[in-house]
């Protein structure tokens, strides 16, 4: 970032949309860092091997009730595709497939 340590540059916001960040988990840190990352047009792979549950709803505002019992990978990855590319594996991230 430059100048104020706050805000983002026309040269930041560029910068960003250049670069690709994969995620793993897709709870409530991931789907809030996944959400804002989206809307700066970052492109996202997600991975996470959940589904979305009733009882975390209040800590993962991304998901609605409809989402329950959906894979949270597929189910975030769909929701911010309208913002940036984004890709998604079901599957638990181990050394044998990273």
């Amino acid at each position: 970032m430059s100048g104020n340590e706050d805000s983002l540059s026309d040269a930041d916001y560029k910068k960003l949309k250049c670069k690709k960040v994969t995620i793993v988990g897709g709870g409530s840190t991931g789907s809030l860092i996944a959400s804002l990352l989206a809307r700066l047009k970052v492109e996202l792979k997600i991975i996470d091997r959940d589904v979305v549950e009733a009882k975390n709803l209040l800590q993962q505002p991304v998901y609605k009730l409809s989402d329950v019992g959906f894979q949270k990978a597929k189910t975030l990855a769909k929701k911010l595709s309208k913002y940036t590319k984004t890709a998604f594996y079901f599957e638990d991230l181990t050394y044998r497939n990273i």
